[in-house]
C-alpha cells in the first residue's frame, strides 16, 4: 500500500496513507457543488431585477460582499477547519504538513493562491502532479510543503523505537538535550542499520561514535557497552524533545 513516511522532530516515523485521486476529485466536485448552490441561492434571494441592468455602487458592494465566501472558500475552510473543506470532510481526507504538524495560515494561503495554476487545462496540471509526484502533491502542495491524506489513517503507523517511556522515567544523561536533531538522526541511523556479518566492523563504528558523543557531551559512562550507551542517549534526547525543550 502506498504510504508517505514522515520523520518528526522527535525522530518518530509516521506513515500516512495519501488520499486517492478519486477522493481528491470527488472532494473538489462536492466543494464546487456547494459553492454553486450558494451562488444560485444568493442570486435568487437578493436579485432585485436591477443588478444586471444598472451597475450602481450599491450593487457592486452587494456583489462583492456576497462573493467573499465563494472566493475564499478553500482558504477559510482549510485554515479554520483543521485542513478540511466540506468536500474533504465527506471524503475523509485532510491537508497536513509533510513534517506531520498542522499547516499554518501561510501554507493554507499558498495552497489557495496557487489553485488557478493547478486548474490549468481543466485541472490537468494539478491532476498530473498528484499522480506522478512522490508525495502526491499538486502545485499548491509543493509550494506549501503539504499533502492530502486519509483521515482514517492519520494516526496509522508510529515507530516508537527510542521513544517508549515508562511511568516515572528519568533520563540517565541530562546532557543529551544539548544534541542537535541532525546528530541524533546520525546516531539513530547507525543503531538501526542491519547488523554486519563482521561483528568487529559494527563494534568499531559504534565505539568511534560513542567516543565522539562522550567527548562532545563531556560524559564518562560506566558499565554500559557502546550500543547501550548510544541507545540511552537517543532515548534521553527524545524524552527532552517530547517536553519541548
Amino acid at each position: 500500500m502506498d504510504t508517505i513516511e514522515v520523520l518528526t522532530g522527535q525522530h518518530i516515523t509516521i506513515e500516512y496513507q495519501p488520499a486517492t485521486v478519486f477522493q481528491r476529485i470527488m472532494a473538489t466536485i462536492i466543494d464546487f457543488a456547494i459553492k454553486s448552490i450558494y451562488s444560485i441561492a444568493v442570486f435568487f434571494l437578493f436579485y432585485d431585477g436591477v443588478w444586471l441592468l444598472v451597475r450602481t455602487d450599491e450593487s457592486y458592494i452587494k456583489i462583492s460582499l456576497l462573493s467573499i465566501p465563494v472566493f475564499f472558500y478553500h482558504f477559510l475552510f482549510e485554515a479554520f477547519m483543521a485542513g478540511q473543506t466540506p468536500g474533504k470532510m465527506l471524503m475523509k481526507t485532510r491537508v497536513t504538513n509533510l513534517e506531520g504538524s498542522p499547516p499554518g495560515l501561510g501554507a493554507y494561503f499558498l495552497r489557495w493562491i496557487l489553485r488557478p495554476v493547478d486548474m490549468i487545462f481543466n485541472w490537468g496540471v494539478g491532476l498530473l502532479l498528484v499522480i506522478f509526484t512522490k508525495k502526491h502533491q499538486r502545485v499548491g502542495d509543493l509550494a506549501a510543503g503539504t499533502t492530502v491524506i486519509k483521515v482514517s489513517t492519520q494516526e496509522a503507523v508510529i515507530n516508537t523505537d527510542f521513544y517508549d517511556f515508562s511511568d516515572g522515567f528519568q533520563p540517565t544523561y541530562p546532557q543529551a538535550e544539548k544534541l542537535t536533531p541532525g546528530q541524533v538522526e546520525l546516531i539513530t541511523g547507525l543503531l538501526e542499520l542491519p547488523a554486519p556479518k563482521d561483528e568487529y566492523d559494527e563494534d568499531d563504528s559504534l565505539l568511534r561514535l560513542s567516543q565522539k558523543v562522550q567527548q562532545v557531551l563531556n560524559i564518562n559512562p560506566s558499565g554500559q557497552d557502546e550500543r547501550t550507551f548510544l541507545t540511552t542517549i537517543v532515548k534521553d534526547y527524545n524524552y527532552y524533545a517530547s517536553l519541548g525543550f
